[in-house]
């Protein structure tokens, strides 16, 4: 089955890519509107342009009254960005399928650099350098090492293209056959309204890996898009929740997942802080830059522990449940005022 599905994406990889974006809210239309337009002036054209909406009926007749003839809308099944992802794999006929965020514009040759990855019959999904667009200057105590807690590249990443075990989620792509193999995105996993899972490109990225051990993964930092950053996410409040959630969702992951994977990524990024960033600020301890990054790094990994402690904790079958958003949320909150 994996010798056929790769031979039709090898036939097919020159000309079909679909392109999911996922969105949420009507108040977010301008910012999917000039993802649209980015993907619109692809020097490679797109086969289709996906746009999966929340179940939600007021966001469904705002689009529909929209000029979207060249986008495909599709109502995903339930809540959620895992799902989202999932229903745009469902509809999409490309050969490679490839995601952005809505708040993110691709620069013209994304598509083009993209696809010549998977020239490369091994390479099996590719992901990119994804750039911050700061609503407001970067915050002098936020360094490129927490870049992660806002969707974007982060520093420690590799600035050549390398094997990596998965990429971010909101520049990447995978060939159909990947989705044949491995299955959706686990639902257990991925932002949900205020609830700020993640790691559902992780988990898939691994999962696919274990079921295809001759496969690639490349990250190629010449796959350039723009990801947004509003002020509201340049706040220590946020970085730490999103941290606090990091820690929840590999737990989760290491706890359910029937694919037992190790968490090397992780050990090597904190690997990287302890030997590198902590050591170089240490150097430069005099200056006050320094001081407010380096405890944005240590709180930041105390809020990524406490998360994981509390995920440990809490019963396994929170995955198979609805969440309930409020109740996470303050619960998140609460602990984090506690340890943090």
């Amino acid at each position: 089955m994996e010798a056929t599905s790769l031979v039709r994406d090898q036939l097919n990889v020159t000309n079909t890519v679909s392109v999911v974006i996922s969105t949420y809210a009507i108040e977010r239309h301008d910012l999917v509107s000039k993802c649209i337009a980015s993907l619109r002036a692809q020097t490679l054209p797109a086969h289709e342009i996906i746009l999966v909406l929340e179940p939600d009926k007021k966001l469904l007749l705002h689009y529909q009254g929209e000029d979207t003839k060249d986008v495909k809308i599709v109502i995903s099944g339930e809540r959620g960005l895992s799902s989202a992802r999932n229903a745009g794999v469902a509809t999409s006929h490309g050969a490679i399928i490839a995601f952005i965020d809505d708040d993110a514009i691709a620069e013209e040759e994304w598509l083009e650099n993209l696809m010549r990855d998977f020239d490369d019959p091994t390479v099996i999904g590719v992901g990119g350098a994804i750039i911050p667009m700061w609503e407001e200057t970067r915050p002098k105590w936020f360094p490129e090492e927490l870049d992660w807690t806002v969707g974007c590249t982060y520093k420690g990443l590799p600035l050549v293209k390398a094997v990596v075990k998965n990429p971010l989620g909101c520049n990447m792509a995978f060939r159909r056959s990947a989705f044949e193999r491995a299955g959706q995105f686990d639902t257990r996993v991925g932002r949900l309204g205020q609830v700020l899972l993640a790691s559902e490109e992780a988990e898939f990225a691994r999962r696919l890996l274990s079921l295809t051990p001759k496969s690639r993964i490349l990250h190629d930092p010449s796959l350039v898009v723009h990801h947004r950053v509003p002020k509201s996410r340049t706040t220590l409040s946020h970085v730490l929740l999103r941290s606090f959630y990091e820690g929840v969702s590999k737990s989760i992951l290491q706890r359910n997942s029937s694919f037992k994977t190790p968490l090397s990524v992780e050990r090597n990024y904190l690997r990287d802080l302890l030997v590198i960033s902590i050591p170089q600020r240490l150097r430069r301890i005099s200056h006050l830059t320094s001081i407010l990054q380096l405890s944005s790094i240590l709180l930041s990994t105390l809020a990524v522990f406490a998360g994981y402690c509390y995920g440990y904790c809490i019963r396994t079958g929170l995955s198979e449940a609805p969440i309930d958003e409020n109740h996470f949320s303050s619960k998140a909150e609460s602990i984090l005022e506690a340890v943090v």
